[in-house]
């Protein structure tokens, strides 16, 4: 079995080109995908958020729980960037179909 890193499996690098470079082709497909990676987010976010209600309202809180907020936190600071990122495509999106 070969576990060496082969580069050109590894996931594209950004190529840092402005927005205003993209056609609407590949906004839209950013938008898509970016709406994707949310949605799961927001899914997985709805679970852990489920989870810990649960766990209150049951009152089996214990110390171990308190690791497991962490997740949530990361979610949060995860999904802001990517929900910045959506808001700024969709401006320019809805830039170019105005013009």
């Amino acid at each position: 079995m070969d576990l060496s890193i082969n580069p050109t499996h590894m996931a594209k690098k950004s190529t840092g080109k402005p927005l205003t470079e993209h056609s609407v082709e590949e906004l839209n497909g950013m938008r898509k995908t970016i709406t994707g990676i949310l949605a799961v987010m927001g899914a997985l976010l709805l679970l852990y958020v489920g989870y810990y209600g649960y766990v209150l309202a049951t009152g089996t809180w214990n110390s171990s729980h308190n690791l497991g907020i962490t997740g949530i936190l990361v979610l949060v600071a995860v999904s802001t960037p990517n929900l910045v990122n959506l808001s700024r495509i969709r401006a320019e999106i809805a830039r170019r179909n105005q013009a």
